[in-house]
C-alpha cells in the first residue's frame, strides 16, 4: 500500500479532528484498489483517540518516520497493511495493522472483494 492523499478534517460534531488517508494497493490481486482510513487523533472519546494514535504510530513505524509533523510525510512511502472485513458493515474493509515492506505482517493480509451490487440497484449518485 501507499498513501497518496491526506487531509486533517474537523469531526462532524466539531469537537475534534481526524486524519483521512487515501491509500492505493500497489501489487497483487487487488493492485490499483483504494482504501480510506480515518484516524480520530483529537476526539472527546479518549478510547477513539487512543486507538487512532496507536494506529498512526504503527503506520509511522512501518514507513520509518520517527517524528511526523505534517501528514504529507506519510505520502509515497510503501508499507504492508493487514485488512479484514469491517465487523459492523460486511461491505466495507478496515485496516487492522501496518508493517514495513519486506517483513511478515502481524496478521496475514486478507483483502476481500466487496459483493457486486445487483444489476438493477440504483446508483448512490443517481
Amino acid at each position: 500500500m501507499m498513501i497518496v492523499k491526506s487531509d486533517v478534517k474537523s469531526t462532524q460534531a466539531g469537537t475534534g479532528h481526524y486524519i483521512e488517508l487515501e491509500m492505493h494497493c500497489l501489487s497483487g490481486e487487488y493492485s490499483g484498489r483504494r482504501i480510506w482510513e480515518r484516524l480520530n487523533v483529537d476526539n472527546t472519546s479518549k478510547q477513539a483517540q487512543d486507538i487512532a494514535q496507536a494506529a498512526l504510530a504503527a503506520l509511522c513505524k512501518a514507513i520509518g518516520i520517527d517524528d511526523m509533523t505534517e501528514t504529507e510525510a506519510l505520502h509515497d512511502q510503501p508499507f504492508l497493511a493487514s485488512i479484514e472485513l469491517d465487523r459492523k458493515d460486511a461491505t466495507r474493509n478496515r485496516i487492522v495493522g501496518y508493517s514495513p515492506v519486506g517483513t511478515a505482517p502481524a496478521k496475514a493480509p486478507a483483502l476481500v472483494a466487496r459483493p457486486a451490487p445487483a444489476a438493477t440497484a440504483k446508483k448512490p449518485w443517481g
